[in-house]
């Protein structure tokens, strides 16, 4: 029981004496605000894990720390947004969306179809729409045209992880 609390007095030190190297090399004041908020959940997550561990809830430690984190990524990428702004975030999308349209093309052409024609919305939770209209391979009949619509539409599902009243497919 001494080792332990000895190895989590040791813990803390090292963790205050290695943010306040940290804190001193940082070049800009705009993040030691970010920066100290941050180190300062870590240092409670460290405080807390003893306690945690005998209260059985090791995971709770994990959970928080990965909710701190996501956190702080959320904060950093709207300061950036906010930095760019709006002109610069219409850039961003309209080069995403230009890249999945030419990405959908290289996938189609490369399953035979000659004239791919896509069309990629996006909003700020990701693609809001895809419009395809596939020209190069004909169909015998209505049924095998929609099973081939299914079939691409469940590709895109799975690359771009959208639901399929998302995406809109006219072959022909």
């Amino acid at each position: 029981m001494a080792d332990q609390v000895l190895g989590w007095v040791k813990t803390i030190v090292v963790y205050v004496i290695l943010v306040s190297a940290v804190m001193n090399l940082l070049p800009d004041n705009q993040y030691k605000k970010y920066v100290q908020l941050f180190t300062g959940l870590l240092l409670i997550l460290i405080v807390m894990e003893p306690v945690a561990g005998l209260l059985g809830s090791e995971h709770m430690v994990d959970t928080i720390y990965q909710k701190a984190v996501e956190w702080q990524e959320k904060q950093e990428r709207q300061r950036v947004l906010s930095e760019i702004g709006e002109a610069g975030q219409e850039m961003i999308y309209d080069a995403y969306e230009q890249q999945v349209e030419n990405h959908i093309r290289e996938q189609l052409s490369d399953q035979g179809y000659s004239g791919v024609q896509a069309d990629v919305t996006l909003s700020e939770d990701g693609i809001r729409q895809i419009s395809l209209r596939l020209e190069g391979k004909s169909f015998v009949d209505q049924e095998s045209r929609q099973k081939e619509q299914k079939r691409i539409q469940a590709m895109l599902q799975d690359v771009y992880e959208i639901p399929a009243s998302k995406i809109q497919i006219r072959i022909g």
